[in-house]
């Protein structure tokens, strides 16, 4: 087979592939399946709401294990899952830390003095190194071939996750004897373009 055989056989394969999916879309499965994980996008909302950092965290503990356990097939995915539980077991035990001001200004924030281990006035602890190091895998997932159903519940984790991290911020703040986060300047205030 020629080069252009080659590219063409792509094509065909490629359409042959997209008809079948959109056949399976349509049977009673699909719509069972398409069922399940709108119920699981309506429960991540629900916890995404609630806004607290352990209830957000331990619903992503779930869906890593369920992802481990049921979904994952190659050493890759294995390895990333087993490192993202790592991290969040991490971030868990900082979370809870950041509830004792003493403890957390002990324990987290002298070991993160260095200005590159800060973001402003607060450390970048392992709290704040899962909310970071997550969003890029959640947002490398949603880059994936995916089902719509799945993008959108990619898309609910990430933003659970930054609810996550803003309560959290919150809460480093206040062990830490710091006060809310001061407003943040829009627009041209914050120097985007030239005043007029």
């Amino acid at each position: 087979m020629d080069r252009d055989g080659l590219i063409d056989s792509f094509a065909t394969l490629a359409l042959q592939e997209k008809w079948a999916i959109d056949n399976l879309s349509v049977t009673r499965e699909a719509a069972d399946l398409s069922e399940v994980r709108g119920n699981i996008l309506e429960n991540l909302r629900a916890v995404g709401q609630a806004g607290d950092v352990k209830t957000i965290l331990g619903a992503e503990r779930m869906l890593l294990e369920s992802e481990r356990v049921f979904f994952s097939n190659s050493p890759a995915m294995q390895g990333s899952l087993a490192s993202a539980l790592d991290e969040l077991a991490a971030a868990e035990i900082t979370s809870e830390k950041v509830h004792d001001p003493e403890r957390y200004r002990g324990q987290v924030d002298e070991a993160y003095r260095s200005h590159k281990s800060r973001s402003g006035d607060l450390p970048i602890d392992e709290a704040r190194q899962f909310f970071k190091s997550h969003n890029a895998r959640l947002l490398n997932m949603d880059k994936a071939r995916l089902s719509d159903d799945e993008k959108r519940i990619v898309d609910i984790r990430r933003a659970n996750l930054r609810a996550a991290e803003k309560s959290y911020i919150a809460d480093q703040r206040q062990a830490l004897g710091l006060g809310p986060e001061p407003a943040r300047a829009r627009g041209r205030d914050r120097g985007h373009g030239p005043a007029l």
